[in-house]
């Protein structure tokens, strides 16, 4: 989960939820004894931060 963290930090994406998000991907491959559950939540996390930042352009761009 730190090593997750830190290389978010190093990649330019600093942010608390990173660390959060290692021990809890890292949790869930000990949990599932496979690398897919943890690749498939880490796609499902982008999925919906990409889908917030789409929707927000959206919505700025038809504001003005």
């Amino acid at each position: 989960g730190f090593l997750f963290g830190m290389l978010h930090v190093i990649y330019g994406n600093p942010s608390p939820e990173n660390l959060v998000g290692g021990f809890f991907l890292a949790w869930a491959y000990l949990k599932s004894e496979t690398v897919l559950i943890p690749i498939l939540l880490h796609s499902l996390g982008n999925s919906f931060v990409l889908t917030a930042q789409l929707a927000g352009w959206y919505v700025l761009s038809h504001i003005g």
